[in-house]
């Protein structure tokens, strides 16, 4: 079980408690350097498992790349509302470049041939929902989203179909 990258429900603390149950907790990303090295040595104190969130902005690619190489954190999520667009891309291939065994997850996306996409550039777990959560916007706001089985199995067929090794995270729709 992994813990929602969201400012209201993963910090230092509900990573380190979800890590001691054998899970994982997903830091957000919206908390200021000091803070982030923070909640990562918290997570390294407890031995428990931790990932870390990151946008698309150029200063995001000086800590994924130190926190990738000197273990900082089992893996990152690159935290877009909807991950299958250029950007996302161009950041995979270079993560991917500069760290080759991080543990990369990448989405949101709600198709096979996004999560394909994804793949092929470097992520090896893919974020799988859009606008399914009980308390996602996204649907609302946008008018868009797709139910969660449907994105999953299409996700999951297309992926198995094509032979790759991603995992898929399914996110959100969950009661």
């Amino acid at each position: 079980i992994l813990s929602a990258n969201m400012d209201t429900v993963t910090e230092g603390k509900m990573a380190v408690a979800i890590g001691k149950r054998g899970g994982a907790g997903v830091l957000h990303r919206f908390a200021d350097t000091m803070i982030v090295e923070k909640w990562l040595g918290m997570c390294r104190e407890a031995k428990v498992p931790c990932i870390a969130s990151f946008g698309l902005s150029e200063e995001d690619k000086l800590p994924i790349m130190y926190g990738g190489k000197n273990g900082a954190f089992n893996a990152i999520c690159i935290d877009v509302a909807h991950g299958d667009h250029d950007r996302v891309i161009d950041l995979l291939r270079f993560i991917r470049k500069h760290v080759p065994d991080l543990d990369i997850i990448a989405g949101n996306v709600a198709t096979g041939a996004a999560a394909y996409r994804l793949v092929q550039a470097g992520a090896n777990i893919i974020k799988v929902g859009i606008g399914p959560g009980s308390v996602c916007s996204t649907r609302i706001m946008t008018g868009h989203g797709v139910p969660q089985l449907s994105a999953i199995l299409d996700v999951s067929e297309a992926l198995s179909f094509l032979g790759t090794r991603a995992h898929i995270i399914a996110d959100g729709g969950i009661r």
